[in-house]
Protein backbone atom coordinates (compact mmCIF):
# COMPACT_ATOMS: atom_id res chain seq x y z
CA UNK A 1 0.00 0.00 0.00
CA UNK A 2 1.45 3.12 -1.10
CA UNK A 3 2.38 5.11 1.89
CA UNK A 4 1.83 8.58 0.25
CA UNK A 5 -1.43 8.82 -1.69
CA UNK A 6 -3.29 11.33 -3.65
CA UNK A 7 -5.07 13.70 -1.56
CA UNK A 8 -8.60 12.87 -1.26
CA UNK A 9 -11.74 15.45 -0.94
CA UNK A 10 -13.90 15.24 1.88
CA UNK A 11 -16.56 18.79 1.76
CA UNK A 12 -17.10 19.97 5.64
CA UNK A 13 -20.27 18.01 7.05
CA UNK A 14 -23.45 19.53 6.64
CA UNK A 15 -25.66 20.18 9.64
CA UNK A 16 -27.95 16.80 8.71
CA UNK A 17 -24.61 15.03 8.47
CA UNK A 18 -23.28 15.75 11.69
CA UNK A 19 -26.72 15.35 13.40
CA UNK A 20 -26.44 12.05 11.91
CA UNK A 21 -23.26 10.83 12.92
CA UNK A 22 -23.81 11.93 16.62
CA UNK A 23 -27.09 10.00 16.27
CA UNK A 24 -25.24 7.07 14.38
CA UNK A 25 -21.83 7.44 15.35
CA UNK A 26 -20.74 6.78 11.85
CA UNK A 27 -21.06 8.37 9.01
CA UNK A 28 -19.89 7.38 5.21
CA UNK A 29 -17.97 9.68 3.62
CA UNK A 30 -17.53 8.22 -0.53
CA UNK A 31 -14.09 9.29 -1.60
CA UNK A 32 -12.22 9.77 1.75
CA UNK A 33 -10.07 6.55 1.08
CA UNK A 34 -7.91 6.43 -1.83
CA UNK A 35 -9.32 4.24 -4.30
CA UNK A 36 -5.31 3.23 -4.63
CA UNK A 37 -6.01 1.75 -0.99
CA UNK A 38 -9.28 -0.41 -1.46
CA UNK A 39 -8.19 -3.77 -2.53
CA UNK A 40 -5.07 -4.21 0.38
CA UNK A 41 -7.86 -3.03 2.99
CA UNK A 42 -10.76 -5.09 2.01
CA UNK A 43 -8.23 -8.00 1.89
CA UNK A 44 -6.57 -7.11 5.21
CA UNK A 45 -10.44 -6.79 6.76
CA UNK A 46 -12.04 -9.95 5.68
CA UNK A 47 -8.40 -12.09 6.04
CA UNK A 48 -8.89 -11.03 10.00
CA UNK A 49 -5.07 -9.59 10.01
CA UNK A 50 -5.10 -8.26 13.83
CA UNK A 51 -7.55 -9.05 16.40
CA UNK A 52 -10.86 -7.84 17.19
CA UNK A 53 -10.10 -5.55 19.52
CA UNK A 54 -7.74 -3.39 16.53
CA UNK A 55 -11.32 -2.74 14.20
CA UNK A 56 -13.30 -0.05 15.37
CA UNK A 57 -17.00 -1.74 16.43
CA UNK A 58 -20.25 -0.12 16.00
CA UNK A 59 -21.41 0.43 19.63
CA UNK A 60 -17.90 0.52 21.30
CA UNK A 61 -17.63 3.96 23.31
CA UNK A 62 -15.99 6.93 21.41
CA UNK A 63 -11.85 6.68 21.69
CA UNK A 64 -12.05 3.13 23.19
CA UNK A 65 -11.22 1.58 19.80
CA UNK A 66 -7.45 1.71 18.20
CA UNK A 67 -8.47 2.01 14.76
CA UNK A 68 -10.44 5.56 13.79
CA UNK A 69 -11.29 6.25 10.24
Amino acid sequence: MNRDPAPTKVDPLKPEQAAALDRDGYLLLRGAVPAAWRDALRAAFESGVGTGDQWAAPGAPAGDTPLSI
